[in-house]
């Protein structure tokens, strides 16, 4: 019985959508304000939404009681021992604790974890577009309920080993837990559930038992077994995958090609009626083995054997009473057999008026009318019984062998495989993560927690930005206690909030970080609090729910929380807003916790606040062609200066208003100077140097492996650099295996082996999607094997423009050496210059 108290809003809601629960779940009267678990009298949009799940989970899995005790604890364990018949003394309490709190539900909609309207999806740009949704719900969850230390350390060695080897993983595919262990169980799942278990099986299998990637299947291990609520141990988990697969490969047929085709040579166009009566009753074609059923397998083609002879017969009848009768060739005359989908039969056509002639018979419909513009034989009525009999039979031996393949499965080895099926999804979200964000958008992972208690951020850009892009400016800040950030209108304040709170999210939950260097502590409560709109369902102004969020935040910081405040007090008069303002800063300084409050109110540099540990920082503007501009930079010191008119300009108000504001502002404002602050950077590129390709003095294979030399001795040449220094790497089976993450660091070039032995030379950016793209145009045309050799270019050589020339001199050395070649249309791209990439 797992425990959890302090939790938030959305905490709950994630624990409840996780699926990792099983019922009865007790929910404290304190979560939603004493009322009925299944009314919605209360107000709060929040406790709306956790009664919304609850009453979900309730539907599905039948068991959420709530119960109200001054005690939570021990009224759980009284309400437990109750319902379960337990004694109540024989509970062992064990507490965990160093754990990061889950994030309240306005952190949540600040960072975009919780869709809110114009907040960039953070999940989104940790997972990537491409990423399957299970994995972005795991993704998301992690997010919501930050792991412990230990296993966000063991994520952040997975990403790690992405970035760093070269070494290629399978595809992970991702399965629902609940999934599993409910289809198993209930004995209802079909072959496709079984192919996607052996797909996911042999993914960790495969991974988790090579050498090479071993480490990178050991490091979400303990992630997976939280997940599921149970240790796992890698080697029961890979032998339970290894038993499965062999298990679902022994019965079920893994990778089906159905001799059902339609254009198939079997079925010419007078027996396509044939081929619609077997694709409409011999659906259980291509799920299971035939050897399974053997003997229902045999006396299914002995009836399709029989329909098809009296179907014959009848045909051949059929023509003789053409010719007898001496009817014409036009469409009214014409003769022929017909499939009928509803009565799923095949009968003679004949031109209307035709009378009955022995043998012929008007067949009966499903109901037993009789269709009176259609022709059969007692013959065929009797074949085709017989046949959708042995269809029937046959079918029912497949279900009995889908059923037999469930119980084998259960027992003791089902909690090891839904804990692979967990694996997998976590592999592949973490696959697309170091992908997405680490490869094509320059994340980084943090640096390992150490004893220093300072959070350290060099190079840090917001989570939605390409951070490799020119335009991108990038902060460093320093925080060890609290910071107050000032700064004019569209400085930038709050994107560096939500900037800083999203690394020391992502970092506490070991995922890779916007940033070029990072270091985190243990942090125990992320806070982000920005400007609040009003409840009027609950009676609450804008304000009222400031100083309801806020306290909420004084009562939970600590020494190791980071809170964020945006904007406090703009909800009232401005010297008392102020004056909240700078009570609730000597507050939050006593608490030790870090954190910055970004800030309008001027007056509280005014006040003398008892905040020791306070510092100040300011975003940075600059005067451009005589107007004041933010430059997005933060740098130590006090900013006095407001953009309000400007921005006010910029927003299309008229030119009169702002006119007489800047009049007014005059009036009152107490004239402040601000210093310039300026920074820039450079960049420079490397120039490409190349060297003219020397043929290899050897012959080689005119095969894959042959291939392989050929491209190593001609980048070497091409590079001028020795072949050792080269990195190839051959996939065998591009259908199961994929390249690493790490090789989208740069420029690849590559050799693909078609099925019949023809080879294609080319360059990409993204050698697993170009590796995807050739398979799938393969099996386009009824190849489904692909092998592929690649070598990925050193990041000196100038990417791109070295690529072609490498691809150019490879193809050419191939056609010298007699390889047999798809194409060599892109010889002829020729060495261009580089940029930036």
């Amino acid at each position: 019985m797992q425990v959890h108290t302090g939790q938030t809003i959305e905490g709950v809601i994630a624990r409840l959508q996780s699926g990792m629960y099983a019922a009865p779940i007790y929910l404290h009267e304190s979560l939603y304000g004493g009322s009925s678990l299944g009314s919605r009298k209360t107000t709060s949009s929040e406790v709306d939404s956790i009664l919304r799940v609850a009453a979900s989970f309730q539907n599905e899995a039948g068991g959420v009681e709530g119960f109200s005790s001054p005690d939570a604890v021990g009224g759980l364990l009284d309400s437990v021992s109750l319902n379960l018949r337990l004694d109540r003394e024989g509970f062992t309490k064990i507490t965990k604790r160093h754990t990061t709190r889950p994030l309240y539900f306005s952190t949540a909609s600040q960072l975009g974890v919780h869709r809110t309207r114009g907040v960039p999806d953070l999940v989104g740009q940790v997972a990537g577009r491409d990423a399957p949704a299970l994995a972005r719900q795991w993704i998301r969850k992690q997010l919501l309920l930050p792991p412990p230390p230990s296993i966000s350390a063991q994520l952040r060695n997975a990403s790690l080993f992405l970035l760093n080897h070269l070494e290629p993983l399978p595809d992970f595919p991702t399965i629902a837990k609940h999934q599993v262990a409910q289809l198993v169980r209930s004995k209802e799942a079909n072959e496709v559930f079984f192919r996607e278990l052996r797909d996911a099986c042999q993914a960790i299998y495969t991974a988790g038992s090579n050498d090479k990637t071993k480490d990178f299947i050991q490091a979400l291990t303990a992630s997976a077994g939280m997940e599921i609520g149970l240790e796992l141990d890698l080697v029961d988990v890979l032998s339970t995958c290894e038993a499965a697969i062999q298990l679902i490969e022994d019965t079920i047929i893994v990778e089906p090609r159905s001799d059902l085709d339609e254009t198939s040579e079997q079925f010419p166009d007078d027996k396509r009626y044939l081929f619609s009566l077997r694709k409409s009753n011999e659906g259980f074609v291509g799920k299971v083995h035939t050897a399974k059923f053997e003997k229902e397998w045999e006396r299914v083609e002995a009836a399709r054997v029989a329909v098809g002879v009296a179907a014959e017969e009848l045909l051949q009848l059929g023509e003789e009473i053409k010719k007898e009768r001496k009817l014409g060739d036009s469409k009214k005359d014409a003769v022929g057999m017909s499939f009928d989908l509803f009565n799923n039969a095949v009968w003679l056509r004949l031109p209307s008026g035709q009378n009955l002639v022995h043998p012929l018979i008007h067949p009966k419909d499903r109901n037993g009318m009789v269709v009176s513009n259609r022709f059969s034989t007692d013959k065929l009525e009797a074949a085709l019984d017989e046949y959708r009999l042995c269809c029937s039979e046959c079918a029912n031996a497949v279900r009995d062998q889908l059923r037999h393949l469930s119980t084998s499965l259960e027992g003791e080895s089902l909690p090891p495989l839904v804990g692979a099926c967990v694996l997998a999804t976590i592999a592949s979200a973490m696959v697309h993560h170091v992908t997405h964000a680490g490869i094509l958008n320059g994340w980084n992972p943090a640096s390992e927690r150490g004893s220093d208690r300072s959070i350290v951020l060099r190079q840090f850009w917001p989570y939605w930005l390409d951070g490799r892009a020119n335009s991108t400016v990038t902060n460093s800040i320093d925080l060890d206690s609290l910071v107050i950030l000032s700064g004019p209108n569209m400085a930038g304040k709050s994107t560096v909030l939500r900037s800083v709170c999203s690394i020391a999210l992502l970092a506490t939950c070991g995922f890779l970080v916007p940033a070029k260097e990072a270091s985190v502590p243990f942090v125990d409560y992320i806070m982000l609090r920005t400007f609040s709109s009003d409840s009027p369902a609950e009676g609450k102004s804008g304000f009222a729910v400031e100083m309801h969020e806020m306290r909420s935040v004084l009562e939970d910081a600590t020494e190791n929380s980071l809170v964020l405040v945006d904007e406090l007090g703009k909800g009232t008069e401005m010297t008392a807003g102020a004056a909240l303002a700078g009570s609730i800063l000597e507050a939050l300084d006593r608490s030790g916790c870090y954190g910055i409050f970004a800030t309008h109110l001027h007056a509280l540099f005014d006040m003398e606040l008892d905040a020791p540990n306070m510092k100040e920082m300011m975003m940075c503007s600059e005067k451009e062609e005589g107007r004041v501009r933010p430059t997005l930079k933060v740098a130590a010191g006090r900013s006095l200066e407001s953009l309000a008119m400007t921005v006010a300009r910029d927003c299309g108000m008229p030119s009169s208003v702002v006119h007489r504001a800047e009049e007014l502002l005059g009036r009152l404002r107490d004239r402040r100077n601000l210093g310039k602050v300026a920074d820039g950077a450079s960049k420079a590129n490397p120039a490409f140097s190349s060297a003219k390709a020397a043929a290899p003095d050897h012959r080689v294979p005119l095969d894959l492996q042959g291939a392989e030399l050929v491209l190593r001795s001609v980048v070497s040449h091409s590079l001028s650099c020795e072949p050792s220094s080269l990195e190839s790497m051959v996939i065998e089976d591009c259908k199961r295996i994929r390249p690493p993450p790490a090789a989208l660091k740069s420029s690849c070039v590559y050799i693909v082996e078609r099925e019949d032995g023809l080879l294609y030379c080319g360059e990409t950016d993204d050698i697993c999607g170009r590796l995807l793209s050739h398979l799938k145009e393969f099996q386009r045309q009824g190849l489904y094997r692909m092998r592929t050799v690649f070598i990925p270019l050193p990041e000196s050589s100038s990417g791109k423009s070295a690529a072609r020339f490498c691809e150019t001199k490879v193809i050419d050395q191939l056609k010298t050496e007699g390889y047999r070649l798809l194409s060599d249309k892109d010889r002829s791209h020729r060495f261009f210059a580089s940029g930036n990439r």
